[in-house]
């Protein structure tokens, strides 16, 4: 004999709307005074609560709902489990990936990814090329032996031109970027977890992030990059829109645990713990044309560096399966090395 069973379970999503609707449906009873279209909306789906909408809506309804300890009791009794609840569905929404852009690409990674366009010649040379492992290392401008005996894996050290040049490029990104009109800043590398929330790194990237600290009921972690706390400047604000779009950008140390690349251009100066950036942020209207535009305006200044460097270099449209699950559209440049 073969026995079967199967039961349905209630998801977080569809408790926390039971939970809602009866305490909507105990309030109501109450003569809570909301608006009409919910009253009527909540008496049509409970149209076995005893309630007078019209009373509810002209102000009319019985006090002695509101005074009665005894529905407030009930009231009180959802709050365990709801509080429970929400904290289930906050942690199932916080996963859910924005609605990607209908023209990005479907692929599960980087290979996925489109190429757009393509600027500058790559070079031609007579003679045998070196990587920039071997030239750093003639030239006495990168130590990374030293660098992993100290840091780990991934480690360097930058030596005298070489740690000129990493702060000569960023003052160039940094004069390029505040001739087009942006508020330039140094900000903060230590970051709570709320601003990391707030710009998509968390919950899914706590394996990329560094923490360093945990104080009361917040926790402390150092940032992947500066996007967090210029994000994160005008946080809890409301922002009058004269004021937009804001501009920013910021150069900052940042800080990867790149876990998981272990193997993937494993030499060299790629995928290492901790870099200097230069970063930039816009605040604009909640409105998806304005901020589409906005970002060609990133993208084309990233390509002016790359420009006056004159770096050769082609622009590709990353896949729905390479870029952050709080992204709709993103683009990578990738520059020509030997």
């Amino acid at each position: 004999a073969i026995a079967a069973s199967a039961s349905l379970v209630q998801s977080p999503t569809d408790k926390r709307e039971d939970i809602l609707r009866a305490i909507d449906r105990f309030q109501l009873q109450r003569g809570t005074a909301l608006g009409s279209g919910l009253v009527i909306s909540l008496a049509t789906l409970l149209p076995g609560a005893g309630i007078d909408v019209e009373q509810i809506i002209t102000g009319q309804s019985s006090r002695h709902w509101a005074r009665d300890p005894a529905r407030q009791a009930e009231i009180d009794s959802f709050k365990p489990e709801l509080t429970k609840v929400s904290a289930e569905f906050d942690e199932i929404m916080v996963r859910m990936p924005q609605i990607a852009d209908p023209e990005t690409p479907i692929g599960k990674d980087d290979k996925n990814n489109v190429v757009q366009y393509k600027n500058g010649d790559i070079p031609k040379f007579k003679f045998a090329t070196k990587s920039h492992i071997e030239i750093a290392k003639n030239l006495d401008i990168v130590d990374f032996e030293r660098g992993v005996k100290v840091m780990g894996y991934r480690g360097y050290y930058l030596k005298n031109e070489g740690a000129q040049l990493e702060m000569a490029l960023l003052q160039f990104g940094l004069d390029l970027i505040r001739k087009k009109g942006y508020t330039v800043m140094s900000v903060p590398v230590i970051v709570p977890d709320t601003a990391l929330f707030g710009t998509g790194y968390l919950p899914m990237g706590r394996d990329e992030i560094f923490k360093v600290l945990e104080r009361d009921v917040h926790t402390f972690n150092l940032a992947g990059t500066s996007e967090v706390a210029l994000t994160a400047y005008h946080g809890d604000e409301i922002l009058n829109e004269k004021q937009l779009p804001a501009k920013f950008a910021a150069w900052s140390p940042c800080f990867r645990t790149e876990v998981g690349s272990y193997g993937k251009d494993a030499k060299g100066l790629y995928r290492i713990k901790q870099f200097y950036k230069v970063e930039q942020v816009i605040l604009c209207r909640a409105d998806i044309s304005e901020g589409k535009k906005l970002l060609q305006e990133i993208l084309h200044n990233s390509e002016d560096l790359l420009k006056a460097l004159e770096l050769p270099y082609q622009v590709v449209r990353n896949s729905t399966g390479d870029m952050g699950a709080g992204k709709i559209e993103m683009y990578d440049i990738e520059t020509w090395m030997p």
